[in-house]
């Protein structure tokens, strides 16, 4: 809707991530990730520490952390792009969409597309999104003692729920 500019924040979105290979699985959960969305340009931005990773074994977390997301020297991934589609904010619907841009994991920004669904219901935003990120792509080193643990491959997963910023 031409003129209706509003920005909407999640303050506790959720991202995700599960590595399957036939020797372990791991699986992370962050609770407090960060996004905006401004709805007349369709500009979407999040923002995670590394840090807020939890997973189940905290031997798993320590080992992530330390050895090979480095968080101590890369705290932050973000995201910062655009919703592809021209959605009409001002009704109620459930929308396929592809968010366009760059992400940084680990000090390395790649250009990605993420797809997903976009809910629009009434004053508040719910955006879903699954995709898959290759370690190597964000120079992050997988030692070969380890290397049949970890996928080359691994599946993310995020769900932001957003309300109007006032």
């Amino acid at each position: 809707m031409t003129g209706y500019t509003q920005k909407y924040i999640c303050k506790n979105g959720e991202t995700s991530f599960f590595s399957e290979t036939p020797m372990e699985d791991i699986s992370a959960l962050n609770t407090k990730v960060v996004s905006l969305i401004n709805t007349e340009d369709g500009s979407l931005a999040v923002k995670m520490n590394i840090i807020d990773f939890e997973f189940p074994n905290k031997l798993m977390q320590e080992h992530f952390n330390e050895n090979y997301l480095e968080s101590e020297k890369y705290p932050k991934s973000v995201f910062s792009g655009k919703i592809l589609e021209k959605i009409d904010f001002s009704k109620d619907g459930k929308h396929k969409v592809t968010g366009q841009g760059n992400i940084v994991i680990h000090g390395q920004a790649q250009k990605v597309n993420l797809e997903g669904t976009l809910t629009v219901n009434g004053d508040q935003l719910i955006l879903e999104a699954a995709y898959l990120i290759k370690p190597e792509d964000y120079n992050i080193e997988i030692p070969s003692l380890v290397i049949t643990k970890i996928a080359k491959e691994i599946s993310v997963k995020s769900k932001f729920v957003y309300n109007k910023l006032s």
